[in-house]
This record gives C-alpha cells, sequence and structure tokens, in this order.
C-alpha cells in the first residue's frame, strides 16, 4: 500500500539577499513558512513543476533549491508543536 502524498518540504541555499527575497516570497505564496529558508508546500504536481521552473528562472549558477516530499506516515514527527514555534535549540528530525 503506497502512503498519500501531502506536500513537499521545500529548502533553500541562495547567497544573494535579493535572491533568496524573491525565492522566499514566490514560496510564501503558496505554503508556510517553517524556519528561515525551510517551507512546506501543499500543491498538485503540476503546479509544483510550475513552481519549480519559476524557482529556477529566480536563482543564480551556485545557488540551491532542495524539494523534498513528504506523505501521510512522514507527518507523524510534524505533530505536537506549531510550525510557525520551532523550539529554541532547534529540531533534531531523525527516522
Amino acid at each position: 500500500m503506497t502512503a498519500t502524498r501531502l506536500g513537499y518540504v521545500v529548502t533553500f541555499d541562495i547567497s544573494s539577499d535579493a535572491y533568496r527575497r524573491r525565492v522566499g516570497s514566490v514560496l510564501e505564496r503558496n505554503g508556510p513558512r517553517i524556519l528561515r529558508s525551510v517551507y512546506d508546500i501543499e500543491i498538485p504536481t503540476p503546479r509544483l513543476e510550475r513552481l519549480t521552473d519559476r524557482l529556477v528562472n529566480l536563482i543564480e549558477t551556485g545557488d540551491h533549491v532542495l524539494v523534498l516530499p513528504y506523505c501521510t506516515d512522514c507527518t507523524s514527527s510534524w505533530l505536537g508543536m506549531p510550525m510557525d514555534a520551532p523550539p529554541v535549540n532547534g529540531w533534531i528530525v531523525a527516522p
């Protein structure tokens, strides 16, 4: 039985402040910010493809955007804490 996909965790490493703000702005329109450069995006695959095409056009050579799918089984590690209030000492996520 295959788990149902819920969304994507999108994170980035971008050196330019201006490009970082642009990418962050695009991602915030598609889902909540979890950490400074980590977003929870819940969109269908066709929209994800358009989003990634747009992100590719917003970054420079040497910058990175990582899109990781997650599923219903994966969300158990997200339960119990609001996404906008990470612990003071940060998170450690382990399988």
